[in-house]
């Protein structure tokens, strides 16, 4: 065949052996993605069309990852978590030998891009759903392929899930306020109603109760979940209340830039006056004077592990249901402290 040359002179040409050309002619695993690629390029140029073509016949499979998002809410405005959730995906979809067809799907989409889907089937599918709301309904009754939910449950409809353990994340974040000190501790958080914003307020309401935490519901209110709209939810919360507390635990980096925001601007100093922990972690707490004390969700290990319960599902259509709860860790930085004497703190 024309332009056809030996596996050894494609090696020779990239300075690699003849065995890792053969593995990528194979689709064997042991080759970098970096070499892969250039290895594949080769191929085409010289001639190898009708071997690859048969590679892809016999081991290329396909999922969906659906990526559903509420314009100027979580997903978008977290971008860090978000990504790195994508990025674990991808990279342990092409280990397991599968390509990835990334689908967007905006707020009234949902059901349209879900008949989509299911008319175009892939061997299944990963459904980010940092921004979906609660639904009761089972939209996925008829679904064709296996289903994994990320970051998110839907009660209606039994999938396998992976999700963050919120109330783990909650503890820890009690856990830290307590050690330092504080016993008047604030929730706020998103009033777009999710799974997370959900569960994480429950969790508070326990913890603090099972803590001995006198819950003061005047500082445990929702917020709009984007930065400006919360920084005027807590000025004007502010405005009509009295009191304040000695902490405020923010169930998303978001609202706790605009907590903080909101606090500096009304004279409070953070963490003299009221000590700040954020849920999440993502580039917005570094940004900020003073940084935010967080409680960091491993959106990598969300991802990988997402991938690795759909490919078990495909490869096991009728196994045991599963979720696959994640936990945190606190990352210190400056907003939290332990609990002093205030300093003069501003007329309210």
């Amino acid at each position: 065949m024309k332009n056809r040359v030996p596996l050894k002179e494609i090696a020779k040409n990239l300075n690699i052996s003849s065995a890792t050309v053969s593995l990528v002619l194979h689709n064997r695993p042991g080759v970098s993605d970096e070499t892969r690629t250039k290895v594949l390029q080769q191929l085409k140029d010289h001639g190898y069309h009708e071997e690859l073509k048969e590679q892809e016949k016999e081991t290329i499979r396909r999922v969906y990852l659906l990526k559903y998002s509420v314009v100027g809410y979580h997903t978008g405005k977290n971008d860090g978590f978000v990504n790195s959730m994508l990025d674990s995906i991808g990279q342990e979809a092409r280990k397991l030998g599968y390509d990835v067809v990334v689908t967007p799907c905006h707020e009234g989409e949902f059901i349209k891009v879900l008949q989509l889907i299911n008319e175009n089937p892939l061997d299944g599918m990963i459904l980010l759903g940092t921004d979906l709301p609660l639904f009761y309904k089972n939209y996925l009754e008829e679904f064709q392929s296996p289903v994994v939910t990320v970051d998110t449950k839907m009660p209606a409809f039994e999938c396998d899930s992976v999700t963050i353990d919120n109330r783990q994340c909650i503890y820890k974040a009690v856990d830290l306020l307590c050690g330092y000190g504080h016993s008047r501790i604030g929730f706020i958080y998103s009033c777009f109603k999710t799974y997370n914003y959900k569960e994480r307020y429950y969790s508070f309401m326990n913890i603090a109760e099972e803590r001995g935490i006198k819950v003061d519901r005047s500082i445990c209110f929702p917020v709009n979940p984007m930065m400006e709209g919360t920084y005027d939810n807590i000025v004007s919360i502010m405005q009509e209340s009295g009191s304040m507390p000695d902490a405020v635990i923010a169930d998303n980096d978001a609202v706790a830039v605009g907590m903080l925001n909101a606090l500096s601007a009304k004279g409070y100093s953070i963490p003299d006056d009221i000590s700040l922990v954020s849920i999440g972690d993502s580039l917005f707490c570094r940004m900020t004077s003073p940084a935010i004390t967080a409680v960091q969700i491993p959106g990598e290990m969300i991802g990988e592990t997402a991938m690795r319960v759909l490919n078990c599902r495909i490869e096991n259509p009728n196994g045991t249901r599963c979720t696959v709860s994640v936990a945190g860790d606190v990352m210190m930085r400056e907003s939290a402290a332990r609990k002093g004497p205030r300093t003069d703190l501003p007329e309210k």
